[in-house]
């Protein structure tokens, strides 16, 4: 399965590493590699996350208090943002995109 970042995610995820690599070293990569095995998890188990308001679902990372929040297409899974749990309880509602699916993160999966 494909795993795509819409451009809200995109922005999500470049501002969450920003602020990290600021924070300490080392944890912009310790970020990246726990969203990387949150895409790794999604690409061979899609409905790993709970469901939220359908279609979209959440997948809470590993190491870091962030919810992905992403929907299942077919054979794509479209991450709609990346947001952290300090914010509030219903911030996600307003802040992911619709559907448009613009970058990919192709699984390595085949």
């Amino acid at each position: 399965m494909t795993v795509e970042f819409s451009p809200r995610a995109r922005g999500d995820l470049f501002s969450a590493l920003n602020y990290l690599a600021l924070e300490r070293r080392g944890l912009a990569v310790d970020f990246l590699a726990d969203v990387e095995h949150a895409v790794k998890l999604l690409a061979d188990f899609p409905y790993a996350g709970v469901a939220t308001d359908p279609p979209l679902r959440k997948l809470r990372l590993r190491r870091f208090r962030y919810d992905m929040f992403y929907r299942v297409q077919g054979d794509l899974v479209q991450v709609a943002g990346l947001v952290h749990m300090s914010r509030r309880p219903t911030y996600w509602r307003n802040h992911v995109d619709e559907p448009a699916p613009v970058y990919g993160l192709p699984s390595k999966a085949a």
